[in-house]
């Protein structure tokens, strides 16, 4: 009995039991920034490419469709090229053209937990250039 009373007010080891409850929770919050962190990155990423992608095809007449891919994924530095699709459409429009850009990217997540593995992103950027005022 005396044994039993010694070892419950024995408080030698309740930080560690304390560290076994808290780590976890600790664990998935710095999971998730991190994965937040990517997905703003990548999203800034995709933004800053396709908008920069219809301002050169705004801005340069001569310029070709397959040009503009190739412009728009050398843009975008951060996304991995194999699951980076690039499309560009350029259409007549009135007394011009009108020039479409999109970029769909297959986003993995580091940890895949809770049935999350990956999904997709899609940016668009839309110019249209007038060759007469």
């Amino acid at each position: 009995m005396r044994h039993l009373l010694h070892l419950l007010r024995d408080r030698r080891g309740t930080a560690a039991v304390e560290f076994a409850f808290v780590a976890p929770i600790m664990m998935a919050f710095l999971i998730g920034m991190v994965e937040m962190g990517r997905l703003f990155l990548i999203h800034n990423a995709m933004t800053f490419a396709v908008d920069e992608t219809a301002r050169t095809a705004m801005v340069r007449k001569t310029i070709t469709k397959p040009e503009l891919e190739t412009l728009a994924k050398s843009f975008a530095t951060v996304l991995d090229p194999e699951r980076t699709n690039v499309t560009v459409t350029v259409t007549p429009y009135d007394d011009g053209w009108r020039t479409n850009v999109s970029i769909h990217y297959e986003f993995h997540l580091m940890v895949t937990f809770l049935g999350l593995g990956a999904f997709d992103m899609e940016r668009r950027a839309q110019v249209t250039r007038r060759d007469s005022f």
